[in-house]
């Protein structure tokens, strides 16, 4: 049996047809905050805020804060610093090879773009860019210090 307070928490069957748990509650300006979540434990934690600031008249504040806005898109180059940080220290043996060749042969090349405009075009253009700098220097070696 459900609780009597659980009822903006409920199950709605996504586009393939699995079960996913929503939070439904309404702000007191009559807008609605609609999202899933993970689980009712999340669920109730966010239902237990909103009507905890609704009370306090603290609303709109955590209403901002949850519909803040996602942070601008990354660039290639500012992704490469994360990825180096947090994945590739963590995770290899030798980050520092993966940091020369991002430094070196990926960053100068396509570092500007930003990750979401990245195409097939930018990925041909690094190639040819690439096989240009290499076909100079003759060597590996050269090309990656």
């Amino acid at each position: 049996m459900p609780r009597p307070d659980d009822r903006c928490i409920f199950e709605e069957l996504d586009h393939a047809n699995r079960p996913r748990l929503v939070l439904s509650k309404s702000w007191p300006d009559g807008t609605r905050y609609r999202r899933r979540v993970p689980n009712k434990t999340v669920a109730r934690k966010i239902r237990a805020r909103i009507e905890e600031s609704i009370v306090m008249g603290t609303w709109r504040k955590l209403k901002e804060e949850l519909y803040e806005k996602p942070k601008e898109d990354l660039t290639i180059g500012q992704f490469a610093d994360v990825y180096l940080e947090e994945y590739c220290r963590k995770h290899n043996r030798r980050p520092d090879f993966k940091e020369q060749t991002l430094n070196v042969a990926i960053v100068p090349i396509v570092g500007h773009v930003r990750l979401k405009e990245f195409t097939r075009a930018h990925a041909k253009q690094f190639e040819i860019e690439r096989g240009k700098r290499w076909l100079a220097r003759r060597s590996i070696a050269d090309w990656l210090f």
